[in-house]
């Protein structure tokens, strides 16, 4: 028979051993969860954060077939651009022309399109990015272009000095006094072609028509497939810095 000291003792050990085995499980039941958070945490410290999304319109465009980045440090843009660099007395520049001038019809409106004439070392191109710029003066440049272009490649009369320009803006009804107001030491002139050359060096621009998106992006080859491939970089492209 067990006495009651030995009966009280067995029932102790037996209460002792089943709280250490429930802690024992309870411990291996959570070893998983534990090890799962921390691998977790772990990860979520050592992994690198996610880069920038791409803005939605410009999504589709691919490194080294819709464009290549050529200035990739350039900063010059403060929003989406279209440049282009170009001349008028280049025959290339005159035939697209009127591809520019359909595109400007459906652009985005919050894209902006600038046209810089190239200040190339010939006094032909001197003196046509000079008229560019006395137009732009004188506001009468979106008639002035197509006159310009006309006289040099179909009429094949190109100005080829002072004289010649003042006769070609008298026939866009701009007045003598006008003319030479705008053309003769007008700091505006000569500030912006003094701007046009040095933009010409600073993006390498060696023959025309050249254009940039947001000056940093080349066309690449997929823009001379067909005219909507070259639409829909110009399009979407320049959203590409700017959400």
């Amino acid at each position: 028979m067990i006495n009651s000291t030995t009966k009280n003792f067995f029932i102790f050990s037996v209460i002792t051993i089943g709280l250490f085995c429930g802690h024992v499980a309870t411990s291996l039941a959570q070893a998983p969860e534990q090890d799962a958070k921390q691998a977790a945490t772990s990860a979520a410290e050592t992994s690198p954060a996610k880069p920038a999304a791409i803005p939605l319109r410009a999504a589709g465009m691919i490194e080294d077939q819709h464009y290549i980045t050529k200035f990739p440090n350039s900063d010059r843009a403060k929003g989406p651009v279209v440049v282009e660099f170009f001349s008028y007395m280049c025959p290339h520049c005159y035939r697209m022309e009127n591809t520019v001038k359909r595109w400007m019809k459906q652009k985005p409106a919050d894209v902006e399109f600038v046209k810089i004439p190239a200040t190339f070392s010939n006094n032909a191109y001197q003196l046509a990015a000079r008229a560019h710029y006395i137009a732009e003066e004188l506001g009468v440049l979106d008639t002035f272009a197509p006159v310009m272009y006309k006289k040099i490649h179909v009429d094949r009369r190109p100005p080829r000095n002072d004289r010649d320009l003042a006769r070609l803006f008298a026939e866009l009804g701009v007045s003598d006094a006008d003319y030479k107001k705008a053309s003769v030491n007008n700091f505006n002139v000569e500030s912006k072609l003094r701007r046009a050359s040095f933009l010409l060096q600073q993006y390498q621009v060696t023959g025309v028509p050249y254009f940039l998106v947001n000056y940093k992006y080349e066309l690449g080859p997929e823009a001379n497939k067909s005219q909507d491939a070259l639409f829909n970089i110009w399009n979407n492209l320049p959203y590409k810095d700017f959400n």
